[in-house]
């Protein structure tokens, strides 16, 4: 399986693909502050950053999908908040006993779920994005949330994000 974000992942729309990289970064992130033995604050920071940001791709990714009229879009968000869920309960839990918890289990389980939605799910957009370009266009480059304070935000354990 990738370990990391390459063309094959592609789904046609430069925002998506972008955040996408980004999420592999955070992931590389997390993975070396592990590898590093970073304190757990510097951990939880990570995790709370990829928690935050994986909330932000997953709204600009379904309203690119409402635009397109992709057909999927009600499983989809399924597969989302299924994740979001369990990342987020994943989280908490670190926070609750950073010692105690498996962080490396969560950052392998992460980018194995990552590498498999894109390609099993998101690469399916593709013919919706293609057939309505302009549209998609518009939406794709258009920030959903304020991001000046998403780090920040991202440092507080206890934030939710607004969707």
């Amino acid at each position: 399986m990738l370990s990391s974000w390459d063309e094959s992942l592609s789904v046609g729309v430069t925002s998506i693909d972008a955040d996408h990289k980004l999420l592999f970064h955070l992931l590389d992130d997390l993975q070396g502050a592990l590898r590093d033995n970073e304190d757990s604050s510097v951990v939880g920071s990570v995790l709370n950053g990829l928690v935050a940001y994986t909330g932000y791709h997953f709204a600009r990714e379904e309203r690119i999908m409402e635009v397109c009229g992709y057909p999927e879009l009600a499983q989809h968000r399924g597969l989302h908040e299924g994740i979001r869920a369990r990342i987020a309960t994943e989280s908490k839990a670190y926070h609750a006993n950073p010692l105690e918890f498996d962080s490396h289990a969560l950052a392998v389980f992460i980018r194995d779920w990552l590498v498999g939605h894109v390609l099993g799910q998101d690469t399916k957009i593709k013919p919706y994005v293609t057939a309505n370009f302009e549209a998609v266009a518009a939406i794709g480059g258009m920030p959903l949330v304020d991001l000046d304070d998403i780090e920040n935000d991202a440092m507080n354990e206890d934030w939710q994000w607004p969707i």
